[in-house]
């Protein structure tokens, strides 16, 4: 159902699988008695929920599966890959990682392990894409967040009389009257440990996004379109006016120190600290929202997508499977049954709400803990645009590092739009 408009469809919130199977069921032909290893940045409940889902595929094949967590998967994988001594799996959230690793050989490409194509064509569109170069695919998506979304609290909007914003005008009207009553519009956090800016980036490519359109973010991916160009500055320039006149909590330095995990605690404090919250579905996990607040979503919080601008699209982010060169052959049988099989992630998605969304479109709602997060899903596989996070497309130095750390100081205070967006145009040169 790709007819429906991306915003329309959020705002009421708010078969063939594997090769040879013309049924839809899987082939599995699994090596049992194998040892795989997985390393991923997964933490808390997220990474529960993924070992689950795991596990109850291993203890049906007899393949022992270990896990490594890492709080700087780019840094820490590279370093396992230099010394020789990779994981047989990673998980990885940056599409400009996988292609990295696939430009040193130092991952393998998998069109002979699972059928790509029709694979991709029961996947949410957009998430497959970015993990192909050279016609080939070194990552299959595993996982899906929906970063297009506004958390708010209906009676702080009910309070200045306005409903929840639909455009950017909206958006923008909505700001103004809570200023005028005394409010602070928006909570913000993007401090993350190494990976700190991630969630200013999300701004910026949600406005270039909804301002310039699709084939202007594409080309700004590629590089064809540069941080310089005037649509790409824009979406700098709105996001440093978020910041202005008390428009976040504490200022915009608090939120460059305050932490991503801590970005919601002002939505649902009393009395109240900041009414709008940008942030995506990944929020349902634990550590994003107060458990209580968490553990009642359906009752505790309101949310609706992020008002469209010029153009009606959707972000989304996640997690892709990756096999590394010397792999254990049982990894193969794993990454064919995450990647290809719907029903991968009903363990994951579980009793309670996890951060976990699958790709796949035909994935069974009723998984899902919450009404919340299946009516954010449920909008994803309708959606008629959608395209993955931007930073985690280019190469790592490039978005993770340089547009990350860069949008810190933006957010701080200490570096303006035109020179961060001169500073990235420089890293972008220097590494693709």
């Amino acid at each position: 159902m790709r007819a429906r408009g991306v915003a329309g469809v959020l705002a009421l919130l708010l078969g063939l699988v594997v090769a040879g199977c013309s049924d839809g069921s899987s082939v599995e032909t699994v090596r049992g008695g194998s040892s795989i290893e997985i390393m991923y940045a997964f933490s808390g409940s997220q990474a529960k929920g993924f070992q689950e889902a795991v596990d109850a595929w291993a203890a049906r094949h007899d393949v022992q599966v270990s896990y490594s967590a890492s709080d700087d998967l780019t840094t820490d994988l590279r370093a396992r890959v230099a010394a020789g001594n990779p994981p047989d799996l990673a998980m990885v959230p940056q599409p400009g990682l996988a292609l990295a690793l696939a430009h040193e050989r130092a991952v393998e490409p998998l069109d002979d392990v699972l059928p790509v194509s029709r694979v991709a064509s029961g996947m949410v569109p957009g998430m497959v894409e970015p993990l192909q170069e050279g016609g080939r695919t070194y990552g299959i998506p595993v996982a899906m967040n929906v970063k297009s979304l506004l958390w708010y609290d209906r009676h702080a909007l009910h309070a200045v009389d306005i409903d929840p914003p639909q455009t950017m005008d909206d958006l923008a009207t909505a700001g103004d009257r809570l200023r005028e009553r005394g409010s602070t519009p928006w909570c913000l956090g993007i401090e993350d440990g190494a990976n700190s800016g991630w969630a200013a980036t999300d701004w910026v490519e949600e406005l270039v996004l909804k301002g310039a359109g699709p084939e202007v973010y594409d080309q700004w991916v590629t590089g064809r379109v540069p941080f310089s160009d005037d649509r790409i500055k824009a979406a700098f320039a709105t996001y440093v006016e978020v910041l202005r006149h008390d428009g976040v909590e504490g200022g915009g330095p608090a939120a460059a120190r305050r932490d991503v995990r801590q970005a919601a605690d002002g939505l649902f404090a009393e009395p109240q600290r900041c009414a709008l919250l940008k942030q995506g579905s990944y929020v349902t996990q634990q550590g994003f929202l107060p458990e209580r607040v968490r553990k009642a979503i359906d009752q505790t919080t309101s949310v609706v997508a992020f008002p469209s601008g010029d153009h009606d699209a959707i972000e989304v982010g996640g997690d892709s499977a990756v096999l590394l060169r010397g792999h254990d052959l049982a990894a193969r049988d794993l990454v064919r049954y995450m990647g290809s099989d719907p029903r991968f992630g009903a363990d994951w998605a579980g009793s309670e709400d996890r951060g976990f969304i699958s790709p796949h479109e035909d994935f069974d709602l009723e998984r899902y803990a919450s009404t919340t997060t299946r009516k954010i899903a449920s909008a994803a596989y309708q959606a008629q645009t959608v395209r993955f996070d931007a930073s985690d497309q280019m190469p790592p130095a490039l978005g993770a590092v340089a547009f990350a750390r860069g949008m810190v100081g933006l957010t701080a205070g200490t570096t303006t739009v035109d020179q961060l967006v001169a500073q990235l145009d420089a890293a972008r040169k220097q590494h693709g």
